[in-house]
């Protein structure tokens, strides 16, 4: 999975230091300096964070840096930095693998609508397990469907097919694996043609 390549500009990093510094009820502590050095304001000359340099330490294998890079930007806010948590907390890499610490940075992303979020989460949320809500995975697989991610449509058909976390209805199933199959989505192509025979079948 990839995380696209993003530098927080000089004149946006302004404005979120801003914005927590009046949160903060404290202009003359910066709230850069408090997220990212612990509240020591002589550690602000640190360079900032970076999605890129946290993505080219995940696909370096560093995922210890990719943490330390993203960590801020999700505090801040930085829906694909908090996607790049929820990955890292998922795998188990560079950290203990804690699928409710995923969930939380998956929704975290997802309700500032991050498609790769929502469709991991509904990934995540299907998996049996503690975490484990048929309904709640449909839901978000329903909106990252919506906005045409393939693999969402495919399992939310799925979903439909099997009457998992939303009413059985192979009409409502066709229509989302025609959806994927249209975005060169191979197994929904092939699930939508037997759903099709099936349906003919019944019909004779």
């Amino acid at each position: 999975m990839s995380i696209r390549h993003v530098l927080i500009s000089t004149a946006l990093l302004a404005s979120l230091l801003a914005a927590g510094a009046a949160r903060s009820g404290d202009s003359g502590v910066d709230y850069y300096a408090v997220v990212v050095g612990g509240g020591d304001p002589a550690r602000e000359n640190r360079p900032p964070p970076s999605l890129e340099r946290g993505m080219t330490a995940y696909l370096a294998g560093d995922f210890a840096s990719a943490r330390k890079e993203w960590s801020p930007l999700a505090e801040l806010g930085q829906a694909e930095a908090q996607y790049g948590l929820g990955l890292l907390f998922e795998q188990g890499r560079g950290i203990g693998k804690d699928a409710a610490k995923a969930a939380e940075w998956y929704r975290r992303a997802a309700g500032q609508g991050y498609v790769k979020a929502r469709f991991n989460l509904g990934v995540l949320l299907s998996t049996p397990g503690p975490l484990h809500d048929d309904a709640e995975a449909a839901k978000w697989y329903r909106m990252a469907a919506e906005q045409g991610d393939a693999r969402a449509q495919f399992n939310l058909a799925l979903c439909h097919i099997e009457g998992r976390g939303v009413p059985r209805d192979d009409i409502e199933a066709e229509t989302w694996l025609h959806r994927a199959a249209g975005q060169g989505h191979v197994k929904a192509a092939i699930a939508f043609d037997l759903l099709r025979e099936r349906a003919l079948r019944k019909g004779m």
